[in-house]
């Protein structure tokens, strides 16, 4: 799809057209969460209730689709929301990361990612996740510039050492994984990320007498 394409298909708004486009991108994620990444421009518009004429007006191809269910589907992705208290907002986002790898669609997702049989699909799912993934690395440099986590690390690797079980839980077992289970997780992370105290850094600089 050409970025005109996508510029006309985003920037509608308001009455019958937003309807439309709510429709159209909830059949989509439904046939997304049925595990179906083959399916036919005539099966979402039947779903969705609107007129094949409409739906290859605006969506002309399967791509097109894809990309206005994945939009929806990725601003459900929880955010970073800093206050100042590394632990608190890295267990808080965890937990919210938790609840999501746990919905059908993401699930779904996730599954058909996993299979590595549509790599269109999975990049478009990776650049969706873009605006999320940059708030949890700014997260991660607020904490290190704050003093409460150690710097050195990488905040991708950081916070794909949390993802690895709250997503690989649900995708292998098929349920979310427990929120005792999720705070151990963090507990792991904040050990291997912590500031290395300051009363042992001063006692180290501080001169003999």
């Amino acid at each position: 799809m050409t970025r005109a394409g996508q510029e006309r298909t985003r920037t509608r708004s308001g009455g019958r057209s937003a309807e439309v486009r709510r429709a159209v991108g909830e059949a989509t994620l439904d046939l997304l969460a049925r595990g179906r990444v083959d399916f036919t421009m005539v099966e979402v518009a039947e779903a969705a209730g609107v007129g094949r004429r409409t739906l290859y007006r605006w969506w002309p191809t399967q791509t097109d689709l894809l990309i206005e269910a994945l939009d929806r589907h990725v601003q459900q992705v929880p955010t970073a929301t800093p206050t100042g208290d590394w632990p608190a907002d890295l267990r808080a986002l965890a937990h919210a990361l938790a609840a999501f790898a746990a919905d059908p669609v993401e699930l779904a997702i996730a599954t058909i990612m996993a299979g590595r049989r549509h790599p269109e699909f999975n990049a478009l799912v990776v650049r969706g996740w873009e605006p999320a993934t940059t708030s949890w690395h700014a997260l991660y440099d607020r904490a290190v510039a704050a003093g409460q986590a150690a710097p050195g690390h990488d905040p991708e690797t950081v916070f794909n050492t949390l993802l690895g079980p709250v997503f690989l839980g649900p995708l292998m077992l098929g349920a979310p994984i427990a929120p005792d289970q999720v705070d151990r997780v963090v507990d792991l992370v904040l050990a291997a990320t912590a500031a290395p105290p300051a009363t042992a850094s001063a006692r180290a600089t501080r001169p003999e007498v």
